[in-house]
């Protein structure tokens, strides 16, 4: 195990904790930004309501001209 970590062995604990931290910060932005997706998309899906393509509004809303504007 210590030649595994002999790499790491010249960086404090303190360093170590300030990457982990700034991973879990990663992390958390993207369960938030995930979370956010997931809302937009039950949104769509309540809005579909099986109708015909030309209402849908999933395909409106990932149609080229909806993404570039």
């Amino acid at each position: 195990m210590t030649r595994l970590l002999s790499p790491w062995t010249c960086i404090s604990t303190a360093a170590i904790d300030e990457i982990a931290m700034e991973h879990r910060k990663a992390v958390e932005q993207k369960i938030r930004d995930l979370r956010a997706l997931k809302s937009e998309l039950d949104h769509l899906i309540d809005q579909c309501r099986c109708g015909t393509v030309a209402e849908c509004r999933i395909i409106e809303s990932l149609s080229p001209a909806t993404l570039a504007s």
